[in-house]
């Protein structure tokens, strides 16, 4: 999450391990950085961390990505101990789709 979601999408690009992020506001510095593994992203519509341009660089940068913008969710959503980011609707998705993600790229029961 947050700053780990950079650290995993440099797993991808640097190492070649499949990687999620959520929130991804430092991300932008990287994306010049080609991906060496399956990506997806998670993000707040109401993120003021991350604007919608930033999350289209995303798009641009990394085009065979997953990406996922959560409309009712701000940063920190899927924060379940701060009730005044977390949204759990945008969480459970979230989660979900990440579990997808690394049962189809990792193989086995996520």
């Amino acid at each position: 999450f947050c700053w780990g979601g950079t650290v995993a999408l440099l797993a991808a690009t640097r190492l070649g391990m499949p990687s999620v992020g959520y929130y991804g506001s430092r991300d932008v510095n990287f994306t010049g950085e080609a991906a060496r593994a399956p990506l997806m992203f998670h993000f707040g519509a109401k993120d003021a961390s991350i604007p919608p341009e930033a999350i289209e660089r995303h798009r641009e940068a990394w085009p065979q990505s997953e990406i996922f913008v959560y409309p009712d969710a701000g940063h920190a959503f899927d924060r379940d101990a701060d009730a005044h980011a977390y949204d759990a609707a945008s969480a459970t998705l979230a989660r979900e789709r990440t579990l997808d993600f690394f049962a189809r790229h990792l193989g086995g029961n996520a």
